[in-house]
């Protein structure tokens, strides 16, 4: 027989999940020797998913379930509090208050790798196996090792391929991937000229300007300085956003020249009266 469980310490969704799968595992009639016997996941990672302590991956959660003869509605109840205990491992690493969606607040790779739990526990908490071939039917490549390794902060920032898969994976359209891709560049601190993101932005706040001239940029309250040349007409110049600013590479503009009011060869001819004739 092997020694007593520890006692599941405290309340919350994380000791709720793991009493509920040892009252599962007790009417089972089950220990966790025979069970890690029957499955590749050994005795340590199926003690581990229920002490109350941690909160193990749902392929874990589904199999100690598994090992346990758990029915449907046992899994759709261990689903349910896994979901819970996820959610309340994850909030307090977030930043505190937040006021923006978690995406357009990322300005880390912390802040992106919680966004991607965050975006992982709003599509059902899917599993990284089913992820990954969710992905797969959109024909991206998306390794459950490597996104195992991301989410667990173990590795470099992921690349934008992977985050592109992970979250179309996890059900974001493809309308909304310019939200992740600038948060990417945040955590990364790249500057890339050629993503098509970062000039759509400056094509509309380019194009906004010239045809309407009397709205601000977003997040500037600077006045406009208004420049003319000869009769054409006037052109509003405004900061950039602060958004696009700190993303373009700094560049250095000549100042203007001044006015050169020395006449053409043939303005001065023109205006040379001729000579007058000769007395006669």
């Amino acid at each position: 027989m092997g020694r007593p469980e520890s006692k599941i310490p405290g309340d919350g969704p994380v000791a709720d999940l793991a009493r509920f799968l040892r009252t599962l595992r007790q009417q089972a009639g089950q220990t966790l020797r025979p069970m890690a016997d029957r499955t590749t996941y050994s005795v340590s990672t199926l003690s581990r998913a229920a002490n109350g302590l941690h909160v193990p991956s749902n392929d874990v959660l589904n199999e100690y379930v598994r090992l346990c003869d758990g029915g449907r509605r046992d899994q759709a109840e261990a689903h349910r509090l896994w979901v819970q205990a996820r959610l309340h491992k994850a909030r307090p690493r977030r930043p505190q208050p937040r006021t923006c969606t978690p995406v357009t607040a990322v300005t880390s790779p912390a802040d992106l790798i919680a966004a991607m739990h965050d975006v992982r526990l709003d599509a059902g908490g899917p599993s990284l196996r089913d992820l990954e071939g969710r992905a797969g039917k959109l024909r991206l490549v998306l390794p459950r090792s490597t996104v195992s390794d991301a989410l667990r902060g173990a590795s470099r920032l992921p690349s934008w391929r992977l985050l592109e898969a992970y979250v179309r994976a996890c059900g974001v359209p493809e309308n909304e991937l310019w939200l992740w891709r600038t948060a990417w560049q945040r955590a990364s601190g790249r500057v890339d000229a050629g993503d098509l993101d970062m000039l759509g932005d400056l094509a509309d706040f380019v194009n906004g300007s010239a045809h309407q001239p009397h709205r601000q940029p977003p997040g500037s309250a600077a006045r406009p300085a208004r420049a003319s040349v000869g009769a054409e007409p006037s052109l509003l110049i405004r900061p950039l956003p602060p958004e696009i600013a700190r993303r373009l590479p700094s560049v250095r503009i000549p100042a203007p020249r001044a006015a050169d009011t020395r006449a053409l060869p043939d303005e001065r001819t023109a205006a040379t009266p001729p000579p007058a004739p000769p007395p006669g």
